[in-house]
C-alpha cells in the first residue's frame, strides 16, 4: 500500500493537468466549508472505489500469473518496459497510442453525472473519472500487478487513490494558479520518476530478499508441493 500511496502522490502532480480542470469544475455545494468538503470527499471516494475495482481485476490476473510461477519474470519485463517508457519521455520520443481502446463511454458518463441532480453525483463523477485512461494509472496498475496477491494489489490501488487526493483537493481550494505552478515545476521531473518506479519494479522481480525494496517472492503452496513430489 505504501508504494501505491507514493506513486499516487507523485502521479497527482502530473495528473493535475488532466484532472485539475475537472476538479475546478466540480458542482460543489459551496454554501459552507463543510458542504464543500463533503462534496470533495464524495468525489475522492468515487475515484478511490474505481481504483479499488481496478485493483481487484489486476490482482486476480497477478495471482494467476503467480500460480504459473511467472511473477518474477513478469515483474522484470514490466519494470524494463516502464524504464524504456521513461527514457522515451526524457528524449522526447513520441509513441503512437492510436491503437489503444477508446474510453469515450466513461467521458460521456462523467458529463452526464455533471448534469445530474442526484445527491450522489460527485461520488459518481469520481467513479467515472477513475476509469479514464491515464499513464499514471497504468503505472500504478503495473505496480499492483506484480505485488503477488489479489489483496495486496487492492491495497496498492487504494493507496494510489488516496495519494492522488491531496493535490486535487488543493487545486479546488486554491485555484488554477496553483495548478499551473505545480504542473510547470513537476513536468520536467516526471520522466525520471517513471524510470525510478520502473527500476523499483525490476528490483522487486529480482527477488533479492531486501525488505520492502526487493522482498522474496514466495511460491504458491501447490507449486511448492508439486516440486517436492517430483523430488521424491
Amino acid at each position: 500500500m505504501i508504494a501505491g500511496l507514493v506513486i499516487g502522490l507523485m502521479a497527482s502532480l502530473h495528473c493535475i493537468g488532466m484532472c485539475g480542470p475537472i476538479a475546478l469544475a466540480l458542482p460543489l455545494n459551496r454554501t459552507t466549508t463543510a458542504t464543500k468538503w463533503i462534496g470533495l470527499m464524495q468525489y475522492g471516494l468515487g475515484k478511490t472505489i474505481a481504483y479499488t475495482l481496478l485493483g481487484v481485476l489486476i490482482g486476480m490476473i497477478g495471482a494467476g500469473v503467480q500460480l504459473l510461477n511467472g511473477l518474477q519474470i513478469l515483474s522484470i519485463v514490466l519494470g524494463a518496459l516502464t524504464i524504456l517508457y521513461g527514457f522515451f519521455k526524457i528524449f522526447a520520443i513520441k509513441i503512437s497510442v492510436r491503437s489503444l481502446p477508446s474510453f469515450g463511454g466513461f467521458s460521456s458518463l462523467t458529463i452526464r453525472f455533471f448534469k445530474s441532480k442526484s445527491p450522489f453525483r460527485l461520488l459518481l463523477i469520481g467513479l467515472a473519472n477513475g476509469f479514464l485512461p491515464c499513464g499514471m494509472v497504468i503505472l500504478a496498475l503495473t505496480n499492483a500487478l506484480v505485488v503477488g496477491s489479489t489483496m495486496q494489489a487492492i491495497w496498492a490501488m487504494v493507496g494510489f487513490g488516496l495519494g492522488t487526493l491531496p493535490i486535487l483537493f488543493s487545486v479546488n481550494l486554491i485555484g488554477q494558479n496553483f495548478s499551473s505552478s505545480v504542473k510547470s515545476k513537476w513536468a520536467p521531473m516526471l520522466p525520471y520518476y517513471i524510470v525510478l518506479v520502473g527500476a523499483f519494479i525490476v528490483l522487486r522481480g529480482l527477488n533479492l530478499g531486501i525488505p520492502c525494496l526487493s522482498p522474496k517472492i514466495e511460491k504458491p503452496k501447490n507449486v511448492v508441493e508439486q516440486n517436492d513430489t517430483y523430488r521424491m
